[in-house]
């Protein structure tokens, strides 16, 4: 499964082929029948939060989580065949971005995207300038008995951070996975944060 950096990457792309521009949106595969709520719009933002890709038209949004099987394609020139299961397509002249075995792409109002991102941890990757995020992940973390392993996997408490990435952060913390939050000093939660920030480069 795709971990969050690879998702930011993704919403940087979309805001560089297609931001601004009316999509022509479609289904080939013909199981997001929404795409007709928001095909012929412009792309007015694109933003990840964690794992998940939103794509913004005005007071409507896509939300996409690609899951365990999920891959994007994108194609410049001509517009290629449709190959496979494309669940959704992404048009504008002389680019397409093809939307393959998705765990979730469907329409939202404003208020269902709010409801989706209330639910999910703070991302490491996205703007914290005054450190709000930061702590509430340090606060999330260390208030728990959950394993401290377990934690890092739970998108409620950091959004994001896969099983590779895991790994690496408690190898680098030096920290038992079976630790409970609780037993996670305070500074100790603080250097896992900042460690994910240097392992998951967008680019």
């Amino acid at each position: 499964m795709p971990e969050g950096h690879t998702v930011h990457r993704i919403a940087k792309r979309f805001q560089k082929e297609f931001l601004g521009s009316a999509l022509e949106i479609s289904s080939p595969q013909g199981r997001f029948t929404d795409a007709e709520l928001v095909s012929g719009r412009p792309l007015t933002k694109s933003e990840a939060w964690g794992k998940q890709l939103f794509l913004h038209f005005d007071d409507l949004a896509i939300r996409i989580h690609l899951g365990i099987y999920g891959k994007w394609r994108f194609t410049k020139g001509e517009t290629p065949e449709v190959v496979g299961q494309v669940r959704a397509r992404f048009q504008v002249p002389g680019m397409t971005a093809d939307l393959r075995g998705p765990t979730a792409c469907e329409v939202l109002d404003r208020q269902g995207v709010k409801g989706v991102q209330a639910r999910l941890g703070p991302d490491p990757l996205r703007p914290d300038r005054k450190g709000h995020e930061r702590q509430r992940f340090v606060e999330k973390l260390t208030s728990r008995k959950t394993a401290v392993g377990q934690q890092l996997m739970d998108q409620s408490v950091i959004a994001g951070i896969g099983n590779v990435y895991r790994a690496e952060l408690l190898f680098r913390a030096g920290m038992n996975p079976h630790t409970p939050g609780t037993g996670v000093p305070r500074e100790l939660a603080e250097r896992i944060w900042e460690d994910s920030l240097q392992l998951m480069p967008i680019g």
